[in-house]
C-alpha cells in the first residue's frame, strides 16, 4: 500500500544507533517489516531475515535524508519533486527541511507549493518543480504521490539537462512536462535593490 508506505517513511528515524551492532548507524529501512532500522552490518549478516525482503538505504545530504530516485521511483510516484545531485547519487528528500532564515524574494523564483521553499529554476521548455520533499507533496492536495506511475499519461521520462549557473555547467534535472502557468504569481517579501 503507497500510503502506508509514505507514512512509515515519514515516521523513520533514520541514523539512530543500532540496536545490535554498537556505534553503527541504522541507514536501512525495512518496508516489509513495516519500518524496522537496519545498519550495514545487519543487512549484510549471513543469518539476516531482512535478505528477501524489501530494503531502502538512506543517504545524508545537508544533514537530512534522502532516497536514490532509480529506487523510490518504483515504488512512489515522484514527479514534480525537486531532485538533486549528491556525491553521484540521483536523490529526492523524504522530509521538509527547515527554511534557516530563507525569506521569499519577489524574485521569479519557484517555490514548493507546500512549505515555501525556493526551488531550482528550470531552464526554458522544462515545468518547474512544485515541492521540494516527498513529504511535501504528500501533505499537499495539489497533487497525489499515490497515483499510480503507470497512469501517467502526458509526464515524460526526467531528463537530465546542463543548467548554467554562475558561468558553471551544474547538472540538474528537469521534469518534462507541460502545466499550466499560475495566473498571479505569489507575492514575495519586498526587498531592496543593491547599492552599487
Amino acid at each position: 500500500d503507497k500510503k502506508e508506505l509514505v507514512e512509515l517513511l515519514l515516521k523513520a528515524k533514520f541514523y539512530g544507533e543500532c540496536e545490535r551492532h554498537n556505534h553503527r548507524k541504522c541507514n536501512f529501512f525495512c518496508v516489509t517489516c513495516k519500518g524496522a532500522m537496519l545498519c550495514d552490518l545487519c543487512t549484510n549478516n549471513s543469518d539476516c531475515k531482512h535478505k528477501s525482503h524489501l530494503v531502502f538505504q538512506a543517504y545524508k545530504a545537508s544533514e537530512y535524508e534522502t532516497l536514490k530516485i532509480m529506487v523510490i521511483g518504483e515504488y512512489l510516484n515522484i514527479s514534480h519533486i525537486q531532485l538533486y545531485k549528491i556525491n553521484y547519487l540521483d536523490v529526492v528528500y523524504i522530509k521538509a527541511r527547515p527554511m534557516r532564515g530563507q525569506t521569499l524574494s519577489n524574485r521569479d523564483v519557484p517555490i514548493c507549493e507546500e512549505c515555501g521553499r525556493e526551488l531550482v529554476i528550470q531552464q526554458e521548455g522544462g515545468s518547474s518543480f512544485k515541492f521540494c520533499s516527498i513529504e511535501c507533496k504528500y501533505m499537499s492536495n495539489a497533487c497525489s504521490l499515490l497515483d499510480c506511475i503507470e497512469e501517467e499519461d502526458n509526464v515524460r521520462k526526467v531528463e537530465m539537462v546542463d543548467n548554467i549557473d554562475k558561468g558553471s555547467r551544474k547538472r540538474v534535472y528537469v521534469d518534462k512536462e507541460i502545466i499550466s502557468k499560475r495566473k498571479h504569481r505569489r507575492k514575495g517579501v519586498p526587498r531592496r535593490s543593491p547599492l552599487f
